[in-house]
């Protein structure tokens, strides 16, 4: 029996009236900040995808991708803003980095204002998602989402044995953070297994960051879904999100600060992304890093964080290169995207394997390490519409872009069994629309093989274990 029923009362009004309060008193802060024109742009364009996207339980993961987004865009003019730093200081590629920010600002609207567009035509009940709520049991769940480790863990040693096989099972494995999602709900709403749960979330928590490229903040991410999706949003709980999001910079701060020794650590110098080193010496070696840690160098580690994070910095290098050096494509990128999906790689094992640094370098004449040194850097799927269609025409080519990904997500919604299912579906497209570095190869690749998936999940797996999960 569900002890705590959803309401019709979601919309978080509050986060809204927090981002226009941050908004005027940061204008009247940074009024005479040489990036002050950047932030009132970054932050009416926050406001947008909280009013579109924080008005359902279904649509808060795909507003946390799209946050996640407008952070790589916007950090770096957010931080000038407030440190009377212009974005020219704060990048390599200086001669065009305002116009990257601006492009990149207006190319994330126009995508999100096309899924906002499909997406809006999403209808579901209340009543129906806490009816079946009510009909699954808490206990089957969550041995349902122990098998699918073990299993999705089992596939994943096997992705680069058959050729084709690796991005479908990455795909699958974002079925994991459904089932994981829809647990979560289920837990907190019937207050069952609580402890258990939570000792799970937090032995996965503390294995995840034993490997090359610690998952960590998927569990972060997915915490926060589940909390944001939970109940309205109060004054006081909104406190505690910000309590848990300084958190979140604190450990961004340590793990940014060690995490080029400790991969050192685990590859033995090495250049390669593989672990050579057993489990209990990566443990550790993790915690004694992080419990030696202090803050001394906090500034110069937090500078390297917004470095990191933010992804206008190629786009400015782009621009420096074309049209000048080289012309525009007039499609050839989106031509190669779409060729590259249409021949997997189990039928065209000859198929080019994607290396997005190698592509940077062609497009910004700069030379970028790639997989053979053990580093990979992309552009992003902005820069690439860019190359292709020049700064006028990209925006017609995202809009529409946008527009494919508001109609994979319905249709996947639309064959769901039934809402909750739905529910778990497109929160775990967080992980496919969250990176603004996503070339488009990879973007428009990965969101294919995500409605592939989820439409096999919908139409022939989950029917037939449904009934064994409910009461």
């Amino acid at each position: 029996m569900i002890i705590r029923p959803f309401t019709g009362e979601f919309r978080h009004n509050i986060i809204q009236k927090a981002i226009i309060a941050i908004t005027i008193l940061g204008s009247i802060w940074t009024i005479f900040s040489p990036t002050y024109f950047e932030y009132l742009v970054a932050m009416i364009l926050l406001l947008y995808l909280a009013y579109y996207f924080m008005q359902s339980v279904f649509t808060v993961g795909i507003f946390l991708a799209l946050f996640y987004q407008w952070v790589q865009v916007s950090i770096k003019a957010i931080y000038g803003a407030f440190t009377g730093s212009s974005l020219e200081s704060l990048t390599k590629y200086p001669e065009h980095i305002s116009s990257a920010f601006f492009l990149s600002a207006l190319s994330l609207l126009l995508l999100s204002m096309g899924i906002r567009q499909i997406i809006k035509k999403l209808e579901f009940s209340w009543d129906d998602l806490n009816f079946y709520i009510n009909q699954y049991s808490v206990h089957k769940f969550f041995l349902l989402y122990l098998a699918f480790n073990f299993i999705s863990g089992f596939l994943f040693t096997l992705r680069f044995t058959i050729p084709g096989l690796f991005q479908a099972i990455a795909i699958l494995s974002y079925f994991k953070w459904s089932l994981f999602i829809i647990l979560f709900i289920l837990v907190h709403k019937k207050q069952k297994l609580l402890v258990p749960f939570w000792i799970l979330v937090a032995i996965e928590f503390s294995t995840s960051f034993i490997s090359f490229f610690a998952s960590f903040r998927s569990i972060i991410i997915y915490l926060l879904i589940g909390y944001l999706s939970l109940r309205y949003i109060s004054s006081r709980r909104l406190t505690l999100i910000g309590i848990y999001g300084f958190m979140i910079y604190l450990v961004a701060i340590i793990w940014t600060d060690i995490k080029m020794d400790y991969r050192q650590f685990l590859n033995q110098g090495q250049q390669t992304q593989a672990i050579l080193v057993s489990k209990e010496e990566a443990r550790n070696y993790l915690k004694d890093a992080i419990l030696s840690y202090n803050f001394s160098g906090a500034k110069e580690t937090r500078e390297e964080l917004i470095n990191r994070m933010s992804y206008i910095d190629f786009f400015s290098a782009t621009q420096d290169y074309i049209p000048s050096e080289k012309d525009h494509e007039n499609g050839k990128v989106l031509k190669q995207s779409v060729m590259h999906i249409l021949m997997p790689r189990m039928f065209f094992p000859d198929k080019p394997i994607v290396e997005d640094s190698k592509h940077l370098t062609k497009y910004t004449g700069i030379y970028f390490p790639s997989y053979a040194k053990g580093v990979s850097f992309s552009l992003g799927y902005t820069g690439d519409f860019y190359i292709d269609f020049g700064p006028v025409l990209m925006f017609p080519a995202i809009l529409l872009f946008g527009l494919l990904i508001g109609i994979v997500l319905l249709s996947i919604h639309s064959t769901s069994p039934n809402v909750l299912w739905s529910f778990g579906a497109l929160t775990a497209a967080f992980d496919i629309l969250y990176k603004f570095e996503n070339s488009q190869i990879k973007f428009l690749g990965n969101l294919i093989w995500f409605w592939i998936i989820f439409m096999i999940l919908n139409k022939f797996i989950i029917p037939h274990i449904d009934h064994y999960l409910k009461e």
